[in-house]
């Protein structure tokens, strides 16, 4: 079963996660139309950074079974340090809250499913190979194992779209975001 992001966000037409449907289901089912830019696998318990430009796509893929990605993107240049780092979106994991309690589950990915995005700016990616593997074992409490046995590598593809497809799309603007969130500095007397 295929579904797509834009599925499951809810958005106003010209709201700030409205995107254009028609643009993004061209992308994703014309997959003879594109070209192979770069492919590279990230090993077990291990990472990697590729760039992608704007106008490309990326694909995140489960070569061997399930594994989680931890996925982080930021726009160029690579003057940055670990304080650079922000919250990784969990690629291919199952978790959340009930009852206000953390949970995880193993992961359901299957060989060949993907996670692909369309760079609308110039990005600078990297994913870790999660270290729990696919988060069948737990990780903590009575019954903690080393997951090293359920941790695979995951594979990367970089893909340039033929320009007919990309008719009519421009990269954004830059924003004007000065920093708080969007939050009003407070007045000091």
């Amino acid at each position: 079963m295929a579904s797509t992001l834009w599925t499951y966000l809810p958005s106003t037409p010209g709201g700030p996660l409205d995107v254009d449907r028609k643009f993004c289901d061209r992308l994703a089912r014309e997959t003879d139309e594109r070209s192979l830019v770069e492919r590279l696998v990230v090993p077990i318990r291990s990472g990697k950074a590729w760039s992608v430009r704007a106008g490309q796509l990326c694909r995140i893929i489960v070569i061997e079974g399930p594994q989680v990605a931890d996925f982080n993107c930021w726009i160029l240049p690579y003057r940055l340090t670990e304080f650079d780092v922000h919250d990784v979106l969990n690629i291919f994991q199952v978790t959340g809250l009930t009852n206000d309690k953390y949970f995880m589950k193993a992961s359901p990915a299957k060989t060949g499913d993907f996670f692909e995005f369309f760079a609308e700016i110039d990005l600078l990616c990297a994913i870790s190979t999660c270290p729990g593997g696919d988060l069948s074992v737990p990780l903590w409490g009575p019954d903690a194992g080393d997951p090293l046995s359920v941790c695979r590598p995951l594979g990367v593809e970089v893909y340039e779209p033929a320009a007919e497809l990309l008719r009519g799309w421009t990269s954004p603007s830059p924003s004007d975001y000065r920093g708080n969130h969007g939050m009003a500095r407070p007045e000091t007397a």
